[in-house]
């Protein structure tokens, strides 16, 4: 299942960044709606933290978010 969610939210961060200029903040219903995807795919995953980080979802340990 993590590896699952790991390859939902690497195509979700792909698409974070074609929808986004570096260094511009963008209010966009796109972007919106990914983020939010992402952080429901946070919340289903089996957290395994390395450094701090969640290696499947990128979660951050202590982020009760």
């Amino acid at each position: 299942m993590s590896k699952e969610i790991k390859a939902q939210i690497d195509e979700l961060r792909w698409q974070l960044e074609e929808a986004t200029v570096p260094g511009m903040f963008t209010l966009n219903p796109e972007v919106v709606r990914i983020n939010k995807e992402i952080e429901t795919l946070q919340k289903k995953c089996n957290h395994h933290y390395v450094e701090g980080q969640c290696e499947f979802c990128y979660h951050l340990e202590g982020n009760n978010e």
